[in-house]
């Protein structure tokens, strides 16, 4: 079982929209609408191992959770998503309305230092936190 990650900016920039799409993705809840995000890069596909989990990394902040409902191929992302350079070919992760949100010292606590730059599978302390979450059937 995987666990897969992404972190969200604090601000705007050029090069990364995570801000911006994270933004689209509460409007989306907001309306009601289907909970959708980038799966990892294609090289890191085949190292999946049947994702359930994915959590928003807000460094120095949070963790938001949601479960992994279902996998799609790439032709089913958002439309506004085609300005994303480099990621037209990754699968797309439907994602629970549901969701819990880890504090910051907590998710230090499992992620063992890891340094999320990108859209990543989580690995460290996968075992460890899906224990947790499903200890206390967080989603």
């Amino acid at each position: 079982m995987s666990i897969i990650i992404s972190p969200i900016a604090k601000n705007y920039n050029k090069t990364h929209n995570s801000k911006k799409d994270y933004e689209e993705f509460e409007n989306r809840m907001n309306n009601n609408l289907q909970l959708c995000w980038d799966s990892v890069p294609r090289r890191l596909e085949r190292n999946l191992d049947n994702p359930k989990y994915f959590g928003f990394i807000f460094n120095n902040d949070k963790v938001i959770f949601h479960k992994i409902i279902k996998i799609l191929d790439p032709e089913h992302r958002l439309e506004s998503w085609q300005n994303n350079v480099g990621q037209t070919d990754r699968k797309v992760l439907l994602l629970s309305d549901e969701h819990f949100i880890l504090d910051w010292k907590v998710w230090l606590s499992y992620c063992d230092g890891v340094n999320c730059q990108g859209t990543m599978i989580f690995r460290k302390g996968e075992v460890k936190l899906t224990n947790f979450i499903e200890k206390y059937k967080l989603l």
